[in-house]
């Protein structure tokens, strides 16, 4: 398991963290585990766009004071 698996895993790296790291390594992986890093990039993504519309969706009616 790369670096970039292993933190993704422990929650220690945005998308956006993990999308660099890979842009930097690529080219010293393999290609079925360039598509193994991806999914887990795909899975983080997925889930900030969760946590970032829950956010807004508890936030949408503004300041009721």
């Amino acid at each position: 398991m790369c670096l970039i698996c292993t933190e993704l895993k422990k929650d220690k790296l945005t998308s956006f963290e993990a999308r660099r790291n890979l842009g930097e390594l690529y080219t010293t992986m393999e290609k079925d585990h360039i598509h193994e890093v991806l999914k887990l990039i795909w899975n983080k993504e997925d889930q900030e766009q969760e946590e970032e519309s829950y956010y807004h969706e508890d936030n949408k009616y503004g300041d009721t004071d």
